[in-house]
């Protein structure tokens, strides 16, 4: 499965399962009270739906963050390393990357 996508909430997510490789969540708009629910079950699709060591989580796309988004972010990470994986954020903005910040994220690769 490739390329698979949603939007809902104001966040839209797009979920893809190259053959061998990291599994990759593309999120732009909002992350935020309303959306992380979302988010949420498309790190559990993607966690699920292969045995990747790595879940990359774009976040390019997403213009605002708040703790919400974060605690999804840090709690999927707390359930992929029991697991001997790993979450790898990418491309977040200065603004979500201060988000992740002040809540003390920590524990989760990040890659330019």
């Amino acid at each position: 499965m490739d390329g698979s996508g949603s939007v809902a909430d104001g966040l839209e997510l797009r979920l893809m399962f190259p053959a061998g490789r990291d599994v990759t969540v593309e999120a732009s708009g909002e992350l935020d009270l309303a959306s992380a629910h979302h988010l949420r079950s498309a790190l559990v699709h993607a966690a699920t739906g292969t045995v990747a060591a790595r879940v990359v989580v774009d976040l390019g796309g997403v213009v605002f963050m708040d703790s919400a988004g974060a605690k999804v972010l840090a709690t999927m990470a707390e359930v992929l390393a029991a697991d001997g994986r790993e979450l790898v954020l990418c491309r977040a903005t200065p603004a979500v990357e201060r988000v992740l910040a002040v809540a003390g994220f920590r524990g989760v690769t990040t890659v330019g």
